[in-house]
């Protein structure tokens, strides 16, 4: 899944909570749960000898999800 379609599917993830939020508000629980998930490998990373390209893409992905999840649409 492309960072683009993967920003979309937790926007409409997220919206479909049961509760309506709108696009600020959005925006701050994507970026608390991207924020989390990218702590998450870092912290994983650190159990890894050397430089692990798999956690490294994980990272890079996730922060390009956030970069689209910001985006102005």
């Amino acid at each position: 899944m492309s960072p683009e379609t993967q920003a979309l599917a937790l926007e409409i993830e997220i919206k479909s909570l049961g509760f309506q939020v709108d696009r600020a508000m959005y925006r701050k629980i994507a970026n608390l749960m991207i924020n989390k998930i990218i702590l998450e490998y870092e912290d994983m990373s650190k159990y890894f000898d050397g430089n692990n390209k798999s956690i490294n893409n994980a990272v890079l992905y996730w922060k390009q999800v956030k970069q689209h999840t910001n985006d102005e649409v």
